[in-house]
This record gives C-alpha cells, structure tokens and sequence, in this order.
C-alpha cells in the first residue's frame, strides 16, 4: 500500500532525505547519444501484449571524459493510431529545450534556450481561457542584472524579428 495516498504501489521509494531512484551505465567508453537510464511506461492490447507508450530517456549529449558527463533528457510519446514511441522534446546538457527536433538551431546568431520547430503551422499556441476581458501575453522583459537592475536610455528591450533561411543559414533579418 502507498504511504501517502492508500493506493497500491509496485515501487516505493521513501526517505527523511526524499525518495531517489539511481538509474547508471556501466561502461567506461559513453559515446553522444548513448542510453544512461530509461523509464518507460507500457499498455496492455486486448491480446495481452505489452507495447511501450511512453518513455523518458537519460542520454549522453555529446561523448564522455574524465570529470565531462554532458546528458540530456529525451521526452517520448505515441501518437493515437500510431505503434511505437516518438521524441517529442529534449532538454540538452546546454539546458536548452528542443520541441519538435533534436538538434538545436541557430536563428538570427544565436541558439534560444526554447526552440520550437515543426512542419505545420501548429508550432505554438498561447491560449487564455478566462471569463473576462483578458488576452493571452508574450512578454518581452530586459533588466541590466538578474537582481532587476534598471534599464538605461537607448537599451533595447523586446525585438520581435522575421529571419527567412536564405539558402546558408536564418541569421539574417528580413524585419525586426
């Protein structure tokens, strides 16, 4: 029985110093891309077999050296209708959260901490549904410091900017 809620439980792991759970690899050549550890989640077909529905992967990001373990989190689910599992976001040893792709890009000379990228115009949403007069937000913010120092005369503070592929890269703006 679970300790907290009374519901059944195969796994419990409880501590003063809170639960953990260690997942390692064994091998002392851990090349990018390599699996450290995965949690995956299954459902039972009406035939009784097992089929993997969702996982979360513990992966190098790059290769592995002494004291030098970049890793990356790799979200995947499947789809209605669908098989077998799909990537659908990483969050890389840089700490930048890729939805839609593997691989992060650079737009406009730089590489964003989110970046999200698809094939349709389903891309992102923002959607406010409350009961009043209210509109959904993007907020652009700029402080000179992360303690929220002032911002001085001539500093920019939002650019909202259009970067076409033109052929080599998307670094080059068509509008800010």
């Amino acid at each position: 029985e679970d300790v907290h809620t009374g519901e059944g439980a195969d796994l419990q792991v409880v501590s003063t110093d809170g639960g953990g759970l260690t997942l390692a690899r064994d091998d002392s050549t851990v090349s990018n891309g390599a699996n450290l550890g995965v949690i995956r989640a299954y459902g039972n077909d009406a035939d009784g077999t097992y089929q993997e529905v969702a996982s979360i992967q513990f992966q190098a990001d790059l290769n592995h050296g002494t004291g030098d373990k970049p890793g990356r989190l790799v979200f995947s689910t499947t789809a209605d209708g669908a098989s077998s599992v799909t990537e659908r976001m990483r969050i890389d040893s840089s700490g930048r959260t890729l939805i839609g792709h593997t691989a992060s890009r650079v737009v406009g000379g730089g590489e964003a901490v989110l970046q999200v990228q698809k094939a349709t115009s389903e891309a992102a949403h923002f959607i406010r549904t409350s009961n009043d007069a209210g509109a959904p937000i993007v907020a652009l913010a700029k402080s000179r410091s992360s303690a929220g120092a002032v911002c001085q005369a001539g500093d920019k503070i939002g650019t909202l900017g259009w970067y076409p592929h033109d052929g080599t890269d998307c670094n080059h703006a068509a509008a800010e």
